[in-house]
């Protein structure tokens, strides 16, 4: 986690790789609750399981957050510009679109949902 909060530089999106990682566990412990009732499950399955499951959570939440954060300044960097472009002598009547974080999100999905689904 020390490494994807150095990477990510946000703590709004920590707290997010957080959640994602303590859901997931807690998902999979309830599912392996259930299993464990109508199966036999080996005494190491827990302990595997939830270093995978760790493991896993934080290494997609690195992967997906860095591309998000990647989009963020790839926005700004563009607004600037336009911002930049509009004040060397434009009359300023075009409106520049502002992008959301719905924006920045969905061109992640479409650009490294894909990859994520790929490798597993």
């Amino acid at each position: 986690l020390i490494v994807l909060a150095f990477v990510v530089g946000n703590a709004r999106l920590l707290l997010v790789a957080v959640w994602n990682v303590a859901a997931t566990v807690g998902l999979t412990m309830i599912v392996m609750n259930v299993v464990a009732g109508y199966l036999a499950v080996s005494e190491f399955a827990p302990s595997v399981m939830m270093s995978l499951t760790v493991a896993m959570g934080v290494d997609y939440s690195l992967f997906l957050l860095c591309r998000v954060t990647e989009e963020v300044n790839d926005a700004s960097d563009q607004e600037n510009k336009e911002a930049a472009d509009e004040t060397d002598g434009e009359d300023g009547s075009e409106s520049i679109p502002v992008k959301t974080y719905h924006d920045e999100i969905a061109v992640m999905l479409s650009s490294a949902g894909h990859t994520i689904i790929a490798s597993g």
